[in-house]
């Protein structure tokens, strides 16, 4: 996973107060696609987010976010509740990163760092 938004709550630390100068992700975008994806529905429902659902029985999972990310804390939770339910799960947080570095590639070195260990990650869970 890159960067999921899991927190349609935004309870997440990164959410709050001074949240990462994230040039990307605004208070206000996110506003945005929760109404268009939500409406008033419940920001915990795990019908409608998996951050709140059962993890158990998941494929092993790589997680990279950045650490200027406004969504940085949706990664660090997911993966510590993936952990806590029994699933091969690892974050990667690369420093100094915004939302979606990734595309950046091959422009910027940890754009394509991030897509390289993806794809090594990738082919080491191949069936």
């Amino acid at each position: 996973m890159a960067s999921p938004w899991l927190d349609l709550a935004r309870e997440g630390a990164s959410h709050q107060g001074a949240a990462p100068d994230d040039p990307v992700v605004s208070p206000e975008l996110l506003d945005l696609f929760t109404l268009a994806y939500l409406g008033d529905g419940d920001r915990k429902s795990p019908k409608v987010t998996p951050f709140y659902a059962d993890f158990r029985g998941l494929p092993p999972t790589l997680v990279h976010v950045g650490t200027r990310e406004r969504l940085r804390d949706d990664s660090v939770t997911v993966v510590a509740r993936m952990k806590a339910a029994g699933v091969a799960a690892d974050l990667k947080i690369f420093d100094g990163m915004c939302h979606d570095w990734q595309l950046y590639a091959p422009m910027l070195d940890e754009g394509m760092a991030s897509i390289n260990e993806y794809a090594a990650f990738i082919k080491a869970h191949q069936a």
